[in-house]
């Protein structure tokens, strides 16, 4: 089966086919109509912010923070999701679903209860929650990409993996890069109120 690795600019995320799945999962109670769930990790205060200021940066990096897991959900073929750089690599269903079981462990709150957005993503297909790892210079979005990406069963030691170069440079043996998207499928997300 699929599995994307997504960058935009300095960070990467990892890209599941919403196919792939559990139907329960609150990703997909979220994304109902989406092909693909992409899945971010960040510093909380850095990573939801529209336009963070660069002290923010420096927090982020060289102090550990609490952390945020972002959504995005993408509807269409995988050519259509937005990104400078779309890497593609191949999972069993056994290792899509320890990835995804990966992603949910990283969440702060429950994940067998409904989710609860800590703030707004970045386009209307995306949201932010709150994750329970702290965030820092060695452990990034890149590194955390890595991490799913061994649980998935991919051959990534994500050990000092820090920059998304380093993780693209463990991916380039048995990976693709794929050409960026020209196009964005808009894809609805449930925000509907959730019961306390």
């Amino acid at each position: 089966m699929p599995l994307l690795v997504a960058r935009h600019a300095w960070h990467t995320g990892i890209v599941l086919p919403a196919s792939a799945v559990p139907s329960d999962s609150p990703f997909r109670r979220i994304a109902p109509d989406a092909d693909w769930l992409e899945l971010g990790f960040g510093d909380r205060l850095y990573y939801p912010h529209p336009d963070p200021p660069f002290g923010l940066a420096l927090r982020a990096l060289f102090w550990p923070s609490a952390s945020a897991l972002n959504l995005t959900a993408h509807k269409g073929p995988m050519a259509l999701i937005p990104a400078d750089e779309l890497w593609l690599l191949e999972a069993s269903e056994a290792g899509i679903a320890r990835a995804h079981a990966r992603a949910l462990a990283s969440l702060e709150e429950d994940p067998s209860g409904p989710l609860r957005p800590i703030a707004p993503g970045r386009s209307a297909e995306s949201l932010f929650f709150a994750a329970r790892d702290p965030f820092h210079i060695l452990r990034t979005c890149n590194r955390w990409v890595a991490e799913v990406l061994a649980a998935a069963g991919i051959p990534i030691t994500p050990r000092g993996v820090v920059t998304a170069q380093d993780l693209f440079a463990r991916l380039a043996p048995f990976a693709r890069r794929l050409r960026p998207r020209t196009a964005v499928a808009r894809c609805r997300l449930d925000r509907s109120p959730r019961p306390a």
